[in-house]
C-alpha cells in the first residue's frame, strides 16, 4: 500500500515506489479512496517490469549512425592532418 500525496501544482497526486527487483509482467490494481464523496475508484492494469542494466543488443541498422559519426572523426583527421603537412610545408620553405 502506498500512500498519495498532493503534488505541488495541487493538480495530481503522486506517490513514488522504490524498484522492486522482478523483471517481467504483472497485474496491478490502483484502488483510489475519497473519503469526502466517500467513495472507491478501481483501476487495473498490465504493468512491464524491466532491467534497466541490461544493455539492448547490437542492432546492424544501428552501424549507420556509428559509421556516419566514425566519417566524420576520419575526415576531421584527415583534414587536420592535411593542414598540419600543409603549414609544416610553408614553415619549411620560409628557413
Amino acid at each position: 500500500a502506498y500512500l498519495l500525496k498532493l503534488n505541488p501544482d495541487g493538480d495530481a497526486y503522486t506517490a513514488r515506489i522504490e524498484p522492486l527487483g522482478v523483471v517481467g509482467q504483472a497485474r496491478m490494481i490502483i484502488e483510489v479512496f475519497d473519503y469526502e464523496q466517500a467513495t472507491v475508484r478501481r483501476i487495473a492494469t498490465v504493468v512491464s517490469f524491466i532491467d534497466s542494466t541490461i544493455r539492448p543488443p547490437f542492432f546492424p541498422d544501428r552501424l549507420f549512425s556509428y559509421g556516419g559519426v566514425m566519417l566524420v572523426g576520419i575526415l576531421l583527421v584527415g583534414v587536420s592532418s592535411w593542414l598540419w603537412w600543409l603549414l609544416a610545408a610553408r614553415r619549411s620553405r620560409r628557413d
